[in-house]
């Protein structure tokens, strides 16, 4: 699967920082973690603990609109 988005520079800069910061190998390791980390938050395990306020971060911010090039 791949997800692709289109991020403001600005995003795209504190994204580069956050990898750099954090260990991350690649944009794709980054990305994969904050996936994993949003299925969890949505549909977790029994198994799995999260903080309670997990899926509303995730949520807050998030902008749902499917936008479509026009050509």
């Amino acid at each position: 699967m791949q997800i692709k988005a289109d991020l403001s520079v600005t995003d795209k800069k504190r994204i580069e920082r956050i990898i750099k910061t954090n260990g991350f190998k690649s944009v794709y390791e980054f990305a994969k973690a904050v996936v994993m980390v949003f299925i969890k938050a949505n549909d977790p395990r029994e198994d799995e603990i999260l903080a309670e306020n997990l899926k509303e971060i995730f949520t807050q911010q998030v902008d749902t609109k499917i936008k479509h090039n026009q050509q």
